[in-house]
């Protein structure tokens, strides 16, 4: 069994036993060098198979460490479905539980399968994860519209406040939401925060605090990594 073990599974057996955040980080980076070269790249599109917990879990955390830990603390992940779904523990003394989930789930399976088949894919639909099916598979049938920079927002603030209702029956210190924010560029979500002072489905949260995480372009060309707190 062991023989049959290649660089993935290397990659998240460290992460199972911990790692410090600057050794996470590089083997992070260089990990989807064997992504891509082993053809996994449509799967890691669509978050299945042995890519899922890299694009669910892995890559979210490594946006939030990359803002809010320094090189010399530790990050642990489980990776077996259980909570939380990994472990900070900081210099400081400090130990940080990190719960995370994906906002626009639906949405994101539908624009990557349209993207592995076709090359291309719409970058938004405007429906949130509580619709049926249906409802995508609909709006795949339409034609390619323009949506406002309000629409957007609003429709991530709505996805947000799913996943806040998903996971009220969670609790630890730090949640992480998943956000697909590539639709607009990074200065439009400055004011996400603000949308979420006094929001009802954080305050009922468990969590002590909640981070939006997503990329998205910075006008020059460049994708920039996103990390806003909104509890």
């Amino acid at each position: 069994m062991a023989a049959n073990k290649d660089e993935l599974d290397d990659f998240y057996d460290v992460l199972r036993s911990g790692i410090t955040v600057e050794s996470f980080l590089g083997k992070h980076a260089e990990i989807f060098g064997f992504v891509h070269a082993r053809g996994l790249t449509n799967d890691y599109r669509l978050a299945k198979g042995r890519v899922k917990k890299l694009r669910d879990e892995i890559a979210p955390a490594a946006r939030f460490v990359r803002a809010h830990t320094k090189p010399e603390d530790r990050i642990r992940f489980a990776l077996d479905d259980t909570h939380p779904d990994c472990t900070l523990c900081h210099q400081d003394g400090r130990r940080r539980e990190v719960e995370v989930t994906v906002a626009q789930a639906k949405e994101r399976f539908r624009l990557m399968t349209e993207l592995n088949k076709k090359g291309t894919a719409r970058g938004f639909f405007g429906i949130t994860d509580d619709s049926a099916w249906q409802d995508f598979e609909d709006r795949m049938g339409c034609e390619r519209k323009a949506h406002s920079i309000e629409e957007v927002l609003r429709c991530i603030q709505s996805a947000i406040e799913l996943c806040a209702q998903n996971k009220l029956r969670y609790g630890g210190d730090t949640l992480l939401i998943e956000a697909p924010m590539e639709t607009l560029p990074v200065d439009r979500w400055s004011q996400l925060p603000e949308r979420f002072a006094d929001n009802e489905q954080l305050k009922a949260l468990s969590f002590s605090e909640v981070y939006v995480t997503g990329s998205a372009g910075d006008g020059s060309g460049c994708v920039k990594d996103i990390c806003l707190k909104i509890k």
